[in-house]
């Protein structure tokens, strides 16, 4: 198998880990996102859940307005084209209780990591981030 392929498959797993994770915690994908983004970063605009996601424009909408709908976040007021999404005291309970533990898990993964093997796995995810970025830059948007 090329090394691709068996990184593309190892890829793919994970995403599907997610999935059901997300599936089992009772979320959609694209909420489990959010919430994570939100988890990090507190407030965000909807096109910086975009481009941090790579989600659709329609998707991240519904996503939010679900998510709006049962009081989870709140939609600031609008400026500059922008709106920035923030937890509600209730999304921040759902965060915790839902995601939180979940969260405390994968932190737990690299418990059993020495700190160079950390530091070895974020250096080449960087490198290959990079390296991809700039490919995608180069390539051509004409559809074949």
């Amino acid at each position: 198998m090329r090394t691709i392929q068996r990184i593309n498959q190892i890829n793919d797993e994970i995403n599907c880990l997610y999935h059901a994770a997300s599936t089992k915690m009772g979320l959609a994908d694209s909420e489990m996102m959010i919430l994570y983004l939100l988890h990090d970063h507190e407030k965000l605009s909807q096109s910086d859940i975009i481009q941090r996601t790579g989600m659709t424009k329609q998707t991240v909408n519904s996503a939010i307005r679900r998510m709006e709908k049962d009081g989870w976040i709140h939609l600031g007021k609008r400026t500059q084209h922008r709106r920035i999404i923030s937890l509600t005291l209730l999304g921040k309970q759902v965060l915790q209780q839902i995601l939180g533990p979940f969260i405390q898990a994968e932190e737990k993964i690299f418990d059993d990591w020495s700190q160079e093997e950390i530091n070895l796995f974020l250096k080449l995810n960087c490198r290959y981030r990079d390296q991809l970025r700039h490919i995608v830059d180069h390539l051509s948007s004409e559809r074949r």
